[in-house]
């Protein structure tokens, strides 16, 4: 499991790179997009993740109670 400190770091630069640029490249989002992907390697859809803070929500494990479990 990687390292928790350097991803919530990732996403903190991420995010002050995506506001950086937003500003720069105001109407242009496609531009933006790319930059960041380039930057940090990653997909429009993290990217997306990241920023509305989805990425950092603990993933909901569903257990059936009904469903026998054998050890």
């Amino acid at each position: 499991m990687r390292n928790k400190t350097l991803i919530n770091e990732r996403n903190k630069q991420l995010e002050e790179d995506f506001n950086a640029l937003s500003k720069n490249f105001p109407k242009k989002p496609d531009v933006v997009y790319t930059l960041l992907r380039k930057k940090y390697f990653i997909t429009n859809r993290t990217i997306d993740a990241i920023l509305s803070g989805e990425y950092d929500k603990p993933k909901k494990v569903f257990i059936n109670p009904n469903q026998l479990t054998i050890l």
